[in-house]
């Protein structure tokens, strides 16, 4: 992975988002769901996340920030009716198509509140976490590239 310097991007990245307007994106969501279970953060492995962003680097520390319980709330049934809308367009594609796109779910990353969704129908008591996502520069700094 190439390693960019924080320094071109000024400060770009620097605030997470706080408001719904910032964060929902038609059918899509600037921001990152993650799981809290027994004490545990349940989420792509971090070299995952890392790989998916121009703000990282090898090793950096992966920040979650989540939103307000409130914007969280404002959040989710946006996110659960676009959710629903890609399940039932999945169950029209051909069963390998289905198997393929969960693996990438699971384990390439880009689909969290999927992947967060999923985890939860078999985990009831774990909490799905809506929030920003970011990395700490090699100049400190905390970049958000989602949410």
């Amino acid at each position: 992975m190439m390693t960019i310097n924080p320094a071109i991007f000024g400060n770009l990245g620097l605030k997470p988002h706080t408001k719904k307007s910032q964060i929902i994106k038609e059918h899509a969501m600037d921001g990152h769901a993650w799981i809290e279970h027994n004490g545990k953060i349940i989420d792509y492995d971090d070299d995952v996340l890392r790989n998916q962003t121009q703000f990282s680097y090898p090793n950096c520390a992966i920040i979650r920030r989540p939103f307000s319980q409130k914007l969280q709330d404002e959040i989710k049934p946006h996110l659960n009716k676009t959710l629903n809308l890609k399940i039932k367009m999945l169950w029209e594609m051909p069963k390998q198509f289905r198997k393929d796109f969960m693996r990438v779910v699971n384990h390439k990353g880009g689909h969290c509140y999927m992947k967060a969704v999923k985890y939860k129908q078999k985990n009831p008591d774990a909490v799905i976490v809506l929030g920003s996502l970011g990395f700490k520069g090699i100049d400190g700094k905390i970049r958000y590239e989602y949410g």
